[in-house]
């Protein structure tokens, strides 16, 4: 029977332990020829990583060029596939755990166990990566298909669109009030259509990590404003009172403007849907290192135990079944989303019948440097 050729990289300074983890491999008694090569520093290992296929790496965290979970980080960046099993002199459960926090498959301790357990864990590693990476693959299959229809679908949806823009203007010809209601309605569906696909779009770039960012230093008070102005009509169509409290002289943050009206105007959207009668307000606070935007309602509200809900993907909550739904129910996502890649946080506050609150926080750049530059 032909055996299974398992190329190692083994990255030890300790040349006991080198010739421990050999004698384990060289004698194991499962049809498995193991093929190992041993550097002493991590500047080689880069270097043969650079050079050379290994099928998994088992690293020391103490070599004498690096040391600790860097050890992990620098194997990851020279390949970012190779799996790597980390063997510990210390036994340091909490190192073990940052380890694979960091990247690492698996932690063994050096020791008594590791004749038992080097080789279960090489081939538990081995077939781990195997099972990411198909679903992986099966993510990117999905992933271009979603895209690669939603895009065809813009086609003939802006050629509707555009038909029924001509009609409803009367370029055709006259047209009757009852004509002008039912193109009216067929209008409104068309431009929420066109809104779902842009959310499914938009959801597969950023999952993706495919979406780009103009990240520009600006005032958040601007782009507020320019929300506000837009929707203002929106709500007073609704009977909802809509103000915008903006605190003065804010720092400057790094955001981008596209992505940042995006998340405000889909929680302003959220907050007239979902209010009946009162009020709506936007407000900007300087918070310590971070701007704080907030954007309360007076709506119905969320339950307690829904809150943990309301940023998944494709979740979309309702109140006693009476609360008015629609779209992908992926809004609230995309924005945590856009938000966390400007590294900030976003988070909801509600009472059922007294309105909700989301707020998100963008971190101030300028004083993070000047506070570098004091310390």
């Amino acid at each position: 029977m032909d055996k299974e050729l398992i190329r190692i990289l083994h990255v030890e300074d300790d040349e006991i332990d080198r010739q421990l983890v050999k004698r384990i491999l060289v004698g194991c008694s499962r049809p498995i020829e193991f093929n190992i090569e041993s550097v002493n520093r991590m500047s080689a290992a880069i270097e043969r990583l650079d050079n050379r296929d290994y099928d998994i790496a088992l690293l020391d965290l103490g070599l004498p060029d690096t040391s600790g979970i860097e050890s992990v980080q620098m194997v990851k960046r020279a390949d970012p596939n190779i799996p790597i099993v980390v063997l510990t002199g210390t036994g340091d459960e909490e190192i073990g755990l940052l380890a694979i926090k960091n990247g690492a498959m698996e932690y063994l301790s050096k020791g008594m166990a590791l004749e038992e357990l080097l080789v279960r864990t090489i081939l538990y590693a081995l077939e781990r990566k195997k099972a990411e990476m198909k679903i992986k693959e099966t993510v990117e299959i999905k992933s271009e298909f979603i895209s690669m229809v939603s895009h065809e679908l813009r086609t003939p949806l802006t050629a509707i669109k555009e038909g029924i823009a001509i009609v409803l203007d009367e370029a055709a010809g006259e047209i009757n009030d009852d004509q002008k209601e039912l193109l009216d309605i067929a209008k409104r569906n068309v431009d929420r259509l066109a809104r779902l696909i842009n959310d499914v779009l938009d959801f597969q770039k950023l999952s993706a990590g495919k979406m780009r960012f103009d990240m520009q230093e600006k005032d958040i008070n601007e782009i507020v404003k320019e929300v506000h102005k837009t929707m203002v009509c929106l709500a007073k169509e609704k009977g909802l009172d809509f103000s915008f409290k903006a605190e003065e002289s804010l720092p400057k943050v790094s955001f981008d403007s596209d992505k940042i009206t995006q998340v405000l105007t889909n929680l302003v959207n959220n907050a007239i849907k979902f209010t009946e009668k009162g009020s709506i307000n936007i407000s900007t606070n300087d918070g310590e290192n971070k701007i704080l935007v907030s954007v309360s309602d007076t709506g119905c509200g969320i339950e307690q135990e829904d809150l943990p809900k309301v940023f998944r993907q494709f979740e979309q909550l309702a109140k006693g079944g009476a609360r008015k739904t629609g779209g992908t129910g992926l809004g609230l996502a995309i924005s945590k989303e856009i938000i966390e890649q400007h590294r900030g946080k976003i988070w909801t506050e509600s009472e059922i019948d007294k309105g909700t609150t989301f707020h998100f926080v963008l971190p101030v750049k300028e004083r993070r440097k000047a506070w570098r530059r004091k310390s």
